[in-house]
């Protein structure tokens, strides 16, 4: 995310010298591209990460299949 992928632009294909919060301001995050901190990095992960849910359905879900 912090790093160039191709032409200046992050793995999102967005510009590593924009703000967060001007290609996806859902986020929160001020921070331009080139600079996240680790912290920042995480909560980019865990927004787009399936696998991450802190309301429990995935474990709801998981059990009625079995």
């Amino acid at each position: 995310m912090r790093k160039e992928a191709h032409e200046d632009k992050n793995v999102f294909g967005l510009d590593l010298k924009e703000s967060c919060s001007e290609s996806m301001p859902v986020l929160g995050i001020t921070t331009k591209w080139k600079d996240l901190t680790d912290e920042e990095c995480n909560q980019v992960r865990e927004f787009y990460s399936i696998y991450c849910d802190k309301s429990g359905i995935l474990t709801l879900l998981d059990e009625l299949s079995n």
